[in-house]
């Protein structure tokens, strides 16, 4: 693998790291501080946020990347 495609990697992996971790954020949050009426937005939220997660972690240049 190249270093600037290892370093890109690297990049690409840390970012959907964040994402992660602001979904276990929301997650915890949700446990236990949100209030009742707030389900329904941080559903909606959480959803979005894995979804975006998911993309990136599953993304066709992720593969080509490796494949460098």
């Amino acid at each position: 693998m190249s270093n600037s495609a290892y370093n890109e990697l690297r990049a690409l992996s840390r970012e959907s790291a964040l994402f992660g971790a602001i979904d276990a954020l929301l997650s915890w949050d949700q446990e236990t501080y949100m209030p009742p009426a707030g389900a329904a937005s941080r559903a909606e939220q959480s959803s979005a946020l894995a979804g975006h997660v998911h993309q990136m972690r599953t993304a066709p240049r992720i593969g080509e990347l490796i494949a460098a």
